[in-house]
């Protein structure tokens, strides 16, 4: 049996109305930079609304570091990470990276964690992959 037009239309438009809101949920990229080092706290946030960290001059001195991370294991503080679509294009970019290892998003705290091996990315290259996913990389805390 084939549905009739207007069911037709109606799915469509519903299916339409989807995808654009998780492509704008995920457009919500937002940065900061002022020496306020907490990000928005939890309870002040809508539902999908991304986690706003703030940054230091040193946090942004260290971002444009091209000398190789000696953690095994980082941090990176992230503004605007609200949706699981956010994942895949950061997980790709990290992931291009050599010595990029293991990648864990948590929504929540608007964070990525980063288990790394050698040779080790520096900052500057940590900073570029997320900017190129679209986000703001705002700080990193090595382990």
């Amino acid at each position: 049996m084939n549905p009739s037009p207007a069911l037709r239309l109606i799915v469509g438009t519903i299916m339409i109305a989807a995808i654009g809101s998780l492509l704008l949920g995920c457009a919500t990229t937002q940065s900061a930079s002022t020496d306020t080092p907490n990000p928005t706290p939890v309870a002040e946030r809508e539902p999908g609304e991304s986690v706003v960290h703030t940054s230091s001059e040193k946090d942004r001195e260290h971002l444009a570091s091209k000398t190789p991370i000696t953690a095994d294991k980082v941090t990176l503080a992230v503004n605007g990470l609200s949706c699981p679509l956010c994942a895949t294009n950061v997980d790709k970019q990290l992931g291009s990276l050599r010595g990029v290892q293991d990648i864990r998003i948590d929504f929540e705290k608007g964070e990525i964690e980063l288990q790394l091996k050698d040779p080790r990315p520096s900052p500057s290259s940590l900073a570029r992959a997320i900017d190129q996913a679209g986000f703001t990389l705002v700080r990193i805390s090595q382990h």
